[in-house]
């Protein structure tokens, strides 16, 4: 297999893997949370996803690009944390 190969191979199934976790509930999601990205300024996230910022989980509650003073820790408007 080439580099190139293996490049395209893994991002496919990372991109089932995204598919799969988007599907599960909260409670299962809060139980992987590790399986999740991390929150990351300037990224466009869409409404139900779900990122790891300071060690919590949260999902997206409105689409946005993210900003430094927008953390999903003090913003409810845009992020509810995620629990079991």
């Amino acid at each position: 297999m080439t580099k190139t190969e293996l490049k395209e191979y893994v991002e496919i199934r990372l991109a089932e893997i995204a598919e799969a976790l988007a599907k599960i509930s909260d409670a299962e999601a809060a139980e992987m949370s590790t399986l999740f990205p991390a929150w990351k300024v300037g990224k466009a996230y869409a409404v139900g996803d779900r990122v790891k910022y300071n060690e919590k989980l949260y999902k997206v509650l409105q689409a946005h690009t993210s900003q430094a003073d927008w953390t999903p820790d003090i913003v409810p408007a845009l992020y509810q944390e995620v629990t079991a």
